[in-house]
């Protein structure tokens, strides 16, 4: 009984697996990733990392997003993801190389035009996060998934923070 029952779970478990790879090879174009919907069903199929680099893909490397961060993501040759696994890579390794960026940073030895930047750069990510969260929730509450109400109230209250901070730091850059 154990046997068939370890048979059945390795069995999903492979199936799963594929479906996930099936998503990975899946042509960009073939999905319009502009809409969220899209984004979170094929999302099912991937792993947690997977999932939120698709994600963060779709929110802020389409030139189609209200929320595109302005660079198109490519990779080291300059080409751009052709693929949905392609995306989720590109995506990956561009978030890794960012964080190391920021955490080996000392920042006293920037400028204080550098310092802004940096500055601005932090809210704005921080706001962006926060944007995609509550889409999330927004889409999860739209699926029926949870009732999202008291969380996207709380990220709005932190958007708004933030981008009252954004605000505040543009209007005042360093000379």
């Amino acid at each position: 009984m154990r046997r068939a029952h370890f048979l059945g779970f390795f069995a999903a478990l492979l199936l799963s697996a594929c479906h996930g790879d099936e998503v990975r090879m899946a042509a960009l174009d073939a999905y319009d990733l502009s809409d969220m919907a899209v984004v979170n069903r094929l999302a099912i199929d991937l792993t947690a990392e997977e999932a939120g680099a698709l994600k963060t893909y779709a929110i802020h490397h389409l030139a189609t997003s209200a929320a595109f961060c302005g660079d198109v993501l490519v990779d080291k040759s300059g080409r751009t993801p052709e693929t949905i696994g392609e995306a989720i890579d590109f995506t990956l390794e561009r978030e890794a190389r960012l964080a190391a960026e920021r955490k080996g940073r000392d920042l006293s030895q920037f400028s204080p035009v550098a310092r802004y930047r940096i500055a601005l750069d932090k809210l704005i990510d921080a706001r962006d996060t926060a944007i995609n969260d509550r889409e999330e929730l927004l889409i999860a509450q739209e699926m029926g998934l949870l009732n999202a109400t008291h969380n996207t109230v709380e990220l709005d209250k932190l958007i708004t923070r933030l981008e009252a901070q954004i605000a505040e730091l543009r209007a005042n850059p360093p000379a």
